[in-house]
């Protein structure tokens, strides 16, 4: 790019007009080439700021699951222990009456 610049500016003030246009075209595509990279890059850092938040959160759930879930095998554990007590006592009171 550059020696094609240099021909432009070697041919005389047609040239030297030709290569300044050039440079502003150049100039002016990498600056909007700049500001909509700036802005993806925004928005990327916007949304893993967001996605990180909605993992933090999540993990949050997890762990309030797993702790409900240990509960809730704990009751159960409670439950059956009940049951079989009560059908121990079921069975005592049926034999109390067989005897009879």
């Amino acid at each position: 790019m550059d020696s094609f610049i240099q021909e432009l500016m070697a041919s005389g003030p047609l040239g030297i007009i030709a290569s300044a246009l050039v440079y502003l075209i150049i100039h002016i595509q990498r600056r909007n080439s700049t500001e909509s990279r700036d802005k993806e890059i925004s928005k990327l850092t916007s949304d893993i700021a967001e996605l990180s938040k909605e993992k933090e959160l999540m993990q949050k759930d997890i762990s309030y699951l797993m702790s409900e879930n240990t509960s809730i095998k704990e009751d159960l554990k409670e439950i059956k222990n009940t049951l079989n007590t009560m059908a121990l006592a079921l069975e005592r009171i049926a034999a109390k009456y067989d005897e009879k």
